[in-house]
């Protein structure tokens, strides 16, 4: 076969280029921190770093539905806590009235309070969270309590229990949100008010009549009222235990998830500064190599 001086030449750019490029491509890797530029460099590592982006973009959802349903339930809390303050002021007024020493006058005084606390309840029954009414049930939009405390005709009073508002803070985990009406005042009664309200009433009117022994009778009532929140308080509690959990382990699995985004998308700097030292050599000794090609003509036989 025959070598002729321009197929050496031709050979010795093709080579030089080759060279070239890969010297590109790797500094292209170490100036810009990845390694996968287009497609076509890793097919397979692209096909996992979209699905790992799609499971950081999932996940970061979570934590935003673990920060709102938190922030929901702590001011659920609180609304409970206040509720609870209130009924342990009334149920001391009470014992105060029941006893059979008190004066008209001292009886007034107590109902007046027990009027004012009354209000207050009816205030924290219609507390809301960012605009949206916690107690409310699907309804957020509408109040529950009236001023008199009876019960909002747009609300679905007797339908509460089933309208429970959850938020998904998991690919298979769910948290319920919200209380509703009904499980914190009680079934509704035949003056369309809640149990909770409708007991403070039948407080107010025995005290109005200054019978001792209904206001005593009362007390049970207000116990009763009592220890529902209480019990409320509590399973509000045990749900924000599970969302801080649930939020550490997404914080976990975040920084697991952009470790292995890691390993598949950016440039090993150690590896890729060891390539393009040996490119960088090969590229040099092609081009002494080819220089000594090139260099021979016919001038240099006829000197």
């Amino acid at each position: 076969m025959r070598v002729t001086n321009s197929m050496m030449m031709n050979r010795m750019m093709l080579n030089m280029s080759n060279n070239l490029k890969r010297m590109d491509r790797i500094q292209n890797d170490l100036a810009s921190g990845v390694r996968i530029h287009k497609p076509s460099d890793d097919p397979i590592a692209v096909s996992r770093s979209l699905k790992i982006r799609t499971d950081i973009s999932q996940n970061d959802q979570f934590n935003r539905n673990v920060g709102d349903a938190q922030s929901i339930l702590e001011k659920t809390e609180h609304s409970l806590n206040e509720l609870n303050n209130v009924l342990q002021r009334i149920r001391e007024l009470t014992v105060q009235a029941s006893n059979g020493t008190i004066t008209p006058d001292d009886m007034d005084k107590i109902k007046a309070e027990v009027v004012q606390l009354k209000e207050h309840i009816i205030r924290a029954g219609n507390d809301t969270y960012v605009g949206r009414h916690l107690f409310s049930g699907f309804s957020t939009e509408q109040k529950l309590l009236n001023e008199d405390g009876t019960v909002n005709v747009n609300i679905d009073y007797g339908n509460l229990n089933n309208q429970n508002i959850e938020y998904q803070i998991g690919i298979s985990a769910r948290v319920k949100v919200n209380l509703t009406g009904s499980e914190v005042f009680g079934a509704i009664q035949d003056d369309n008010k809640p149990k909770l309200i409708s007991d403070i009433d039948k407080l107010i009117t025995s005290l109005e009549r200054g019978n001792n022994l209904e206001v005593s009778n009362s007390i049970q009532d207000i116990d009763d009222n009592i220890s529902n929140i209480l019990r409320l308080r509590g399973d509000i509690g045990a749900r924000i235990s599970t969302i801080e959990v649930i939020r550490n382990r997404i914080e976990d699995t975040k920084i697991n998830f952009t470790r292995l985004l890691s390993e598949t998308e950016d440039t090993d700097i150690g590896e890729s500064i060891m390539k393009m030292n040996m490119y960088e050599s090969v590229y040099r000794a092609s081009l002494a190599i080819g220089a000594r090609v090139i260099q021979p003509t016919l001038i240099d036989f006829l000197r």
